[in-house]
């Protein structure tokens, strides 16, 4: 069996060529809309309990009320479902802000 309590979103600076390092702009606007974004989810009940710096970027580290047990496939499955579905939402909802 497996679980977690906390769920981490990696969030790298926008930029063409991904194979260079973020430059010290790119980080700056990456740490000001992770920092919006956290804003948001907080008004959404999410608690972000930390902004990380991940060196091309920033990890949003969310607290979860309750640690996710993770006891088979079913509920494997289930999870990556709902966290796909997690990811998607982040996407519609903000990625214009993102840019």
């Amino acid at each position: 069996m497996a679980g977690f309590g906390m769920l981490g979103i990696d969030i790298d600076a926008l930029r063409e060529d991904t194979k260079q390092p973020a430059t010290k702009d790119e980080l700056e606007k990456t740490i000001e809309f992770a920092t919006f974004l956290s804003g948001e989810l907080e008004k959404e009940r999410f608690e972000v309990s930390a902004i990380a710096m991940s060196g091309n970027g920033c990890w949003l580290l969310l607290s979860l009320d309750e640690e996710i047990q993770i006891h088979d496939d079913e509920t494997r499955m289930k999870i990556q479902k709902n966290l796909k579905d997690f990811k998607n939402w982040l996407l519609q909802a903000f990625s214009e802000k993102a840019r």
